[in-house]
């Protein structure tokens, strides 16, 4: 990727970011690359591709300790959330 490509995005003079560039910027900045993907033209909704907490956070953080990572399933189904789950609940993203 070119240093100037940045630059084009931010004064959107590219209208259609390649996937692959998307991903090793994202890949610099230390960031989750399916959102920004997701923000592409016509890429859709990737919230059938995320995983749930628990493998996130395994994959995430992989030294996490599995006792760890059932506390946090555990918090997060006190507040009503599917541990399992990979996309909003009904009307969340509304």
């Amino acid at each position: 990727m070119s240093k100037s490509l940045p630059r084009f995005w931010e004064i959107d003079q590219v209208t259609n970011p390649d996937v692959e560039q998307v991903m090793r910027l994202a890949a610099v900045l230390d960031l989750d690359p399916l959102p920004l993907i997701a923000l592409l033209p016509g890429r859709g909704d990737f919230t059938d591709a995320l995983p749930g907490v628990q493998p996130y956070l395994r994959s995430k953080y992989p030294e996490l300790p599995e006792e760890a990572l059932k506390e946090i399933a555990s918090v997060v189904r006190r507040y009503g959330v599917d541990p399992n789950s990979t996309g909003p609940a009904p009307g969340e993203d509304e």
